[in-house]
């Protein structure tokens, strides 16, 4: 902005230096006009006067001729004087004096004539002399005029001078004026300039401030959304959305916070004060109740009411008949009411049939699992048995001395499970009360909750002081006794198949217990790769039916969703902040979960489909997938002996089955040949070649009875297949090889020398060699020609070439990756921790990934600068694969030994997404062609496609869609959140 400045003022400088030399080359012009009109007048003054001088001088020339011959005509007059003088002197000279005489006489007369001519020189010198003083009086005359008009010329001057002393005076005010203008003006310019500076400044400050807040509105949303609290996250993302909408990190994590705002399904005011419980109908998944403080109340699915139940306040529990028939309601003040749901509507409801008995609160309610006995647990230290059809007091069971907290029917109805404030669990014969079991728990510490296995066998129970019983009551064995928590176990219960266990507790922890190993995972939510603990009371905590999803929901008012592994997959506030989501409850098939909370609200949710299944599955798992460079066909191969192609679609569809040796060996691998046209099959005895409609084309046998095939991969046209010797173990002198082949498998083309032992895996390059690896650390690398010169290296965990440039990498077993260009240089990257276990080059080989076993880190290295790019945390098991994205390599996808898959930004480190397969372990994953979307092989046999690619919305569309379903009053005292509500109210506004 200076250098402008400085340019305008030398500009306007130049611009009045030029405006001086016009007028000084001006006013020079004009005195050099009068100069010369002044020089022309004394030129002809001088003229005239040279004129008058010329005549005067021929008068005195005139004169002087005159006098001459005057004195010629007295030396003549002498001469005849003389000779006269002379005629007396001598007779002899009076003929000559005579003559004398008389030339004397014609001397006179020529001097008579001579004086006359004389005279007339005279005359005419008279005449010139007259006429020279004419001419000199008008020389005079003009010179006069000459003088006069010089005069004149001169006042002419003086006036012009002092016109032109006043007009430089007037440029001078003008000059001034004009200089103090372009003062003025520069000033104008300087202040312009500088405003316009503090302007772009600002501007430039305003987009810092707008990529910095943009940068912790993603950081902060990215850590809400893997921390489970979407709706904050939803909040954070969209408004960093608005200032970097061209951040393809932040566009894939936007999207999954967009698509799990879709999970809330809605809200609506059922009752007047806080719902203490939620109950489905297991005949109808659209039917549930709601209990309160003012009562209950039957709705459907959508809200809508079908009936309000206001004969009973104070409602403590509820429970339905498994089928459907029937609701049972139970309340503080000891009561209890069979409702029969026949017929029901707004206004009409069947009158119930009370249960009388208790004189306290009941504390649990159910109905035998043929539906019909009901079966209450009250603070009277009762546990009452009664009939469903006619309310009839079947049994009643308990000291009455302490209160009976809980009570469950065994699937067969024969046994009774309770939970006493004793501390003890007294298991009892459901017919006569006796009891069979008492198993004390917890000293001084009520069991709040009990939970009874699906199949009947195994039993739980929760206390207040924390601790957790898993009791086997068939064996009549303890298989646990926990006390991981300090804080009240709020809620207990075992999953579909009754091998975990999942608790809830004041301290805001929930834990999933394996029951056979005792083996505990916390369910957390995680912020940048790290769990951290809720610190809310859990209130609830469940299964799904299906034991897909779990739900906790927490006194603070956030609700949780977790895969059936406990990965954490979303979380939202109930109500806003400030209430308790007190009550939920799932709908018979999974699809639908339910919470209630202090505001007397009801919120539905429905799971999220984060993974779309394939149309149909294989038995065995999925250990390799592989797309065809087209990108709309995909071979798996699976342990079952298979290999399956299927269409890229959502869903995935399943085109046809390759039976390479189904119950005889594993497909180790199922690959495409260049144009997509042939198939390979790789496992056991047999490397096979199918036309891609499924016709067998060529069956390659092991080259001995001991050998079986672990890999395989088309170059060109031709076969390049890998053995290792069976039984695994280096026998004493067998080796193994890798072969190339004839396209028909019929001839070997090259063999690699015998030395190496398990090859595990092969690898071909752009330029034709063959990275070889086994299972005893060794690797080779050879040129794919006869008699070529390879290179080795041991201790060898991990290996990959890259793309396009002639350099690999390795990894060894003390976690040093090393980047190798053969014959000529390498570098070792150092700071894994453990093995080296999977390891990819980016498609442009600008980056290297690399995984290690003990830190379970993930490492991006920048391969042109040769340093550390990024670090990816957050596995909790060993990483078994790596692989960027395709394109530019935004992105990492990882598995792990933990059952996920996860995406990872490549430059930041953060992640962006994870995915785990419903009771099961993903074991492959591949991302498609466009990047678009990963396709995820499970331990269980299943293919899913999980969609991770896409771009959200414009800004402003997002930013009211956020604002629409986020639960968000405005409210908040957090900032960073008000600061990205107002971010998201101005782009809405704006509509960018």
């Amino acid at each position: 902005m200076k250098e402008t400045f400085e340019r305008a003022m030398a500009f306007l400088d130049a611009g009045i230096a030029e405006r001086e030399r016009e007028r000084e080359a001006e006013r020079a012009a004009a005195e050099a006009a009068l100069a010369a009109e002044r020089e022309r007048l004394e030129h002809q003054a001088q003229v005239q006067h040279m004129r008058a001088e010329a005549a005067q001088r021929l008068t005195r020339r005139t004169r002087l001729a005159a006098l001459a011959w005057a004195w010629i005509a007295v030396i003549a007059i002498a001469l005849g004087v003389y000779g006269w003088l002379s005629a007396h002197r001598a007779q002899v000279e009076e003929i000559a004096a005579l003559k004398a005489e008389q030339s004397a006489a014609d001397a006179k007369v020529v001097a008579e004539g001579q004086r006359q001519q004389a005279e007339i020189q005279r005359e005419k010198a008279a005449a010139a002399g007259d006429a020279a003083t004419k001419a000199e009086k008008v020389a005079l005359a003009q010179r006069a005029e000459a003088l006069k008009q010089r005069g004149e010329a001169e006042r002419q001057k003086h006036a012009a001078d002092s016109e032109r002393g006043v007009a430089q005076a007037q440029t001078s005010v003008a000059v001034r004026e004009r200089g103090e203008a372009v003062r003025e003006r520069g000033e104008a310019v300087r202040e312009s300039a500088a405003a316009a500076a503090q302007e772009t400044i600002a501007n430039a400050q305003r987009r810092v401030a707008e990529t910095q807040r943009s940068a912790v509105f993603m950081q902060s949303g990215r850590e809400a959304l893997l921390s489970g609290e979407d709706d904050n996250a939803a909040v954070l993302l969209a408004a960093a959305y608005t200032h970097d909408p061209n951040n393809p990190a932040l566009a894939l994590i936007l999207r999954q916070a967009l698509d799990k705002l879709k999970i809330r399904a809605g809200s609506f005011a059922a009752q007047g004060d806080t719902i203490s419980a939620l109950a489905f109908n297991p005949a109808n998944a659209h039917q549930f109740v709601t209990a309160s403080d003012d009562g209950s109340a039957l709705w459907d699915s959508t809200g809508h009411l079908l009936h309000r139940f206001d004969d009973q306040e104070v409602i403590t529990a509820i429970a339905f008949d498994p089928a459907g028939r029937h609701l049972v309601t139970a309340g503080a003040d000891g009561s209890a009411k069979i409702r029969d749901l026949s017929g029901i509507t707004p206004s009409f409801a069947h009158p119930p049939l009370a249960l009388k008995g208790h004189t306290r609160r009941i504390n649990s309610v159910e109905f035998s699992h043929d539906g019909a006995r009901v079966l209450t647990a009250g603070s009277d230290g009762k546990v009452r048995e009664w009939a469903t059809a006619s309310g009839e007091l079947l049994g009643d069971f308990g000291p009455g001395t302490s209160t009976a907290y809980d009570a469950r029917f065994t699937p067969d109805d024969k046994l009774i499970v309770t939970g006493w404030s004793d501390g003890t669990v007294r298991v009892l014969d459901a017919h006569s009360g006796t009891v069979v079991e008492n198993l004390p728990v917890a000293q001084n510490s009520a069991v709040l909750h009990v939970a009874v296995g699906p199949g009947g066998r195994r039993i739980a129970a929760g206390t207040i002081d924390g601790s957790v019983l898993i009791y086997d009551i068939v064996a009549k064995k303890q298989l646990a006794l926990r006390h991981d928590d300090y804080g009240t176990i709020n809620a207990i219960g075992f999953d579909a198949t009754g091998a975990r266990l999942l608790t809830g507790s004041d301290s805001g922890s929930a834990l999933l217990i394996d029951v056979a190993s005792d083996a505990s995972t916390p369910l957390q939510p995680s912020s940048g790769g790290e769990a951290v603990a809720h610190v809310a009371a859990i209130q609830t905590a469940l299964f799904s039916p299906g034991a897909n999803w779990i739900a906790t929901t927490y006194a603070d008012g956030m609700v949780r969703l977790w895969t059936s592994a406990g990965v954490p997959v979303a979380g939202f506030l109930q109500g806003g902040r400030g209430g308790r989501a007190v009550a939920a409850a799932f709908d018979g098939p999974g699809d639908t979960l339910v919470t209630g909370g202090t505001d007397g609200r009801v919120a539905v949710w429905h799971p999220p489909t984060l993974l779309v299944p394939a149309d149909a599955a294989q038995t065995g798992a999925i250990d390799a997938i592989s797309i065809d460079r087209k990108g709309d066909e995909l071979l798996t191969a699976s342990r079952d002996g298979t290999a399956t192609l299927w269409r890229l679609g959502d869903p995935l569809a399943r085109l046809r089955t390759f039976a390479h040796a189904p119950g005889v060996a594993w497909v180790a691998a199922a690959r495409f040949n260049a144009d997509g046209s042939r198939i390979l099959t790789v496992g056991g005895s047999a490397v096979k070649v199918w036309s891609v409609n499924g016709t067998l084309l060529e069956t390659i046998p092991a080259s001995a009875a001991n050998k079986r095939f672990s890999d395989a991969t088309f170059v060109g046209d031709q076969l390049l297949v890998a053995e290792r010797t069976f039984p695994q173990g280096n026998q004493a002198g067998v080796k193994d090889h890798w072969r190339l082949l004839s396209p028909d498998g019929k001839s070997i083309v090259l063999t690699q020398p015998d030395w190496e032992n398990e090859i595990r895996a092969v690898e071909v390059s752009a330029d034709d060699h063959v990275l070889t690896l086994t299972s005893l650390g060794e690797m080779s690398y050879d040129a794919l020609r006869p008699n070529a010169k390879p290179v080795y290296d041991t201790y060898v965990t991990a290996a990959t070439v890259s793309h396009h440039r002639p350099y690999y990498a390795l990894g060894w077993a003390n976690g040093v990756v090393g980047l190798v260009t053969p014959g000529r240089s390498s570098h070792a990257f150092t700071g894994g921790e453990g093995r080296v276990t999977a390891m990819a080059f980016s498609s442009d080989d600008r980056w290297l990934a690399s995984a290690s076993s003990e830190d379970r880190f993930g490492k991006v290295w920048d391969v042109e600068h040769l340093r550390l790019h990024a670090t990816l945390r957050g596995h909790q098991g060993e990483i078994t694969s790596i692989a960027f994205s395709p394109g530019s390599g935004a992105f990492v996808l990882t598995t792990s030994a933990d059952g996920t898959a996860k995406l990872w930004d490549r430059d930041s480190g953060g992640q962006l997404a994870s995915a785990s397969v419903p009771g099961s372990q993903v074991r492959s994953a591949r991302f498609t062609p466009d990047a678009r979307e990963v396709v995820i092989g499970a331990a269980n046999g299943s293919v899913y496609l999980w969609h991770v690619g896409g771009a959200p919305p414009a800004a402003g569309t997002t930013a009211r869609a956020v604002l629409a379903a986020s639960a968000h009053n405005g409210n908040n005292t957090d900032l960073l959140l008000t600061q990205a509500l107002q971010t998201l109210e101005a782009a809405a506004k704006g509509g960018r």
